[in-house]
Order: structure tokens, then sequence, then C-alpha cells
């Protein structure tokens, strides 16, 4: 029982690190998708905060001004 628990915790550690590395590769090209000749006039660049850090949408105008 006692052995598992390193593995559990380097497999978490493992994930996490591999979320944060997918989670800049996504906000990166949210901004590249945002900086889009024709897409700039329309979506805006959004930047929330989640448990990997900050995390970039690209928005539809439309969608910004409504309350959910």
């Amino acid at each position: 029982m006692l052995k598992a628990i390193p593995a559990i915790a380097c497999g978490l550690a493992l994930g996490m690190l591999g979320t944060v590395a997918l989670q800049k590769h996504l906000n990166s090209q949210a901004k590249y998708d945002c900086n889009k000749p024709g897409i700039s006039d329309t979506h805006r660049l959004v930047m929330l905060t989640s448990v990997v850090g900050d995390t970039n949408y690209c928005l539809h105008i439309r969608y910004l001004g409504q309350a959910w």
C-alpha cells in the first residue's frame, strides 16, 4: 500500500506538467487565431484564470455582452 503512494504522486505530477504544457500551446494558438486579419475585427482575446494558470479564449464579440 505504501509503495503505491509515490507512484500516484509521480503520476499526478507528470499529468499536471503535461496539462500546463498543453495549456501554453492552446494559449498561443488562441492569440494567433485572434490576430488573424478579418477575425480581429469580430473577435476578442479573453483571459481567464484556471487551475493550471491563465487560459486564453478567442470569443466573438456577440457573446461578450450577454449575461449568463
